[in-house]
């Protein structure tokens, strides 16, 4: 019965971030979003699609696309107002990723990413695997051979985070980085990434959030460099708050 209520519980949250979350300003009709020329291994993943084709010179990239580069490959993506994106080799970005948004807007779809990472838990308080996957949202893809995460993917999504951030999309660099932690759990990129998504943080200014990323951090087993970078960084938000 406790998970039962639990449960409800949970949902309900959910729902009620689902909510404010469609109340938020949406794509406009205006925003598109054209594969305007493409080399080598260049693929697209249609809304929730599990499967990449091959892409096509163009082609809309909708906000619930995805599309991903090959080794040596490049894609060019053109907005309506003739914006041009070169996308690099090796990267997953999604076309709602091509967008700003203000710091209230991010703390609602964290706070949305953390209710999905977080496991419900059955009456003897085993967990219970979530299977919600979000419109869009890829699952992780397991070798048939060895049995492990390949997690090939993980570093593509990771570095089509790093493209946002030279695009100044910061917001969605660290919604792809946050996805990306709670689809591949495991990996040595994992504390690169989390680095990556508190210095976004910290640019925007929202320092509490920072701050979690570089303390998961500080609780891995890291070198000595990027131990002593993510205390360094603390202190930094620490100072900023006291003033």
């Amino acid at each position: 019965m406790a998970g039962f209520v639990l449960s409800m519980y949970r949902e309900c949250k959910i729902g009620v971030l689902l909510i404010a979350l469609l109340a938020m300003p949406a794509f406009s009709s205006y925003y598109q979003l054209t594969i305007d020329n493409l080399e080598g291994d260049v693929f697209v993943r249609h809304g929730v699609e599990e499967e990449w084709v091959e892409a096509e010179a163009g082609a809309i990239l909708r906000p619930e696309d995805s599309i991903k580069t090959g080794e040596n490959s490049r894609a060019i993506l053109r907005l309506n107002d003739d914006t041009i994106y070169r996308i690099p080799p090796e990267v997953i970005v999604d076309g709602a990723d091509f967008r700003s948004m203000n710091r209230e807007e991010l703390l609602m779809r964290l706070a949305a990413e953390d209710m999905l990472s977080v496991p419900e838990r059955m009456d003897d308080d085993r967990p219970v695997p979530r299977t919600t996957v979000l419109h869009g949202s890829p699952r992780a893809r397991v070798d048939e051979d060895t049995g492990e995460v390949d997690l090939t993917m993980a570093q593509f999504r990771i570095n089509g985070a790093r493209f946002l951030i030279d695009q100044d999309y910061r917001g969605a660099a660290v919604l792809k980085i946050r996805e990306t932690l709670r689809l591949y759990p495991d990996g040595d990129y994992r504390i690169n990434a989390m680095m990556i998504a508190g210095e976004s943080l910290e640019s925007m200014e929202l320092y509490e959030e920072a701050a979690r990323y570089y303390r998961t951090v500080l609780d891995e087993d890291v070198d000595a460099n990027t131990r002593i970078k993510a205390e360094a960084r603390l202190e930094i938000i620490k100072e900023r708050k006291e003033h």
